[in-house]
């Protein structure tokens, strides 16, 4: 029972930490770089530590977006269609996103390796560049999952709207 409170403490507010809390810490950081620069002293990593943490903000968004449907799509098509109809199409977009999301965890962990194997180390913070793409790992892993779990929802709601 804890652990599924716990399961859904995550699924609820996993996203949204992690994203103010980078979103923080960027505007943080370029704060004091700038306020530094007026001072004539700067931070040598703050703009690539800026730019890590929005990459992985992003990431995180799009999960974070696909759990409340919010992502962007064309809907005026789909808004003509009868409700089963819709349920449909979102399905089947949301299948093939799923399989998009696949693909780039794929590949993604391919990167990563790669750059692990050529020792790629980041000029500012000096910290391994497969830190950067585990963001497209950890994205896609989260999209996927989910995916998962919307395509589920909506195959739950069609199957409950065919019924009644």
């Amino acid at each position: 029972m804890k652990l599924i409170k716990v399961l859904r403490g995550l699924d609820k507010h996993f996203e949204p930490v992690l994203i103010v809390a980078g979103v923080s810490i960027i505007i943080f950081v370029i704060s004091l770089q700038i306020i530094l620069r007026l001072f004539e002293n700067s931070i040598s990593w703050s703009e690539e530590l800026a730019r890590y943490l929005f990459v992985w903000v992003i990431y995180l968004s799009i999960s974070y977006a696909i759990r409340d449907d919010r992502h962007i799509r064309i809907e005026a098509g789909i808004k003509l269609l009868p409700p089963v109809g819709q349920l449909i199409c979102l399905t089947i977009a949301d299948i093939i996103f799923l399989g998009y999301s696949v693909l780039v965890v794929y590949y993604g962990t391919s990167i990563i390796e790669r750059s692990l194997e050529l020792g790629q180390i980041s000029s500012g913070l000096e910290v391994p560049v497969a830190l950067l793409y585990a963001s497209i790992v950890l994205g896609g892993i989260l999209n996927v999952i989910r995916l998962i779990m919307k395509v589920i929802q909506r195959t739950t709601q069609n199957i409950e709207r065919t019924a009644s």
